[in-house]
């Protein structure tokens, strides 16, 4: 991913750094980089920018999902909707 931000310099070097260390991150990690990186922003145009990339991306997502899938997920969310949930370790036990 490369990232440019010419309307704020003093964020540029650490930027462009901790995009190239995310790679090496676990996933909550970044996201916790990003979002930090995100909150020193000032300039509403680049976080306007950021804002339309990350919709951009959710949508491209959506739509490569087969109408199985968002079924399933609809279903997933109706059951969560209804208190119908497990815990992640119980998950876990069931598809071992």
């Amino acid at each position: 991913m490369k990232v440019y931000i010419a309307s704020q310099p003093q964020f540029s070097f650490f930027i462009l750094y901790t995009f190239t260390n995310i790679k090496t991150m676990d996933s909550q990690t970044s996201k916790i980089e990003i979002a930090k990186l995100i909150l020193e922003l000032e300039d509403p145009k680049l976080i306007n920018r950021i804002h339309e990339m990350i919709l951009d991306e959710s949508s491209k997502f959506r739509k490569s999902l087969t109408q199985h899938e968002k079924e399933e997920i609809k279903i997933g969310i109706e059951q969560l909707n209804r208190g119908e949930r497990i815990s992640f370790e119980d998950f876990l036990k069931k598809v071992s």
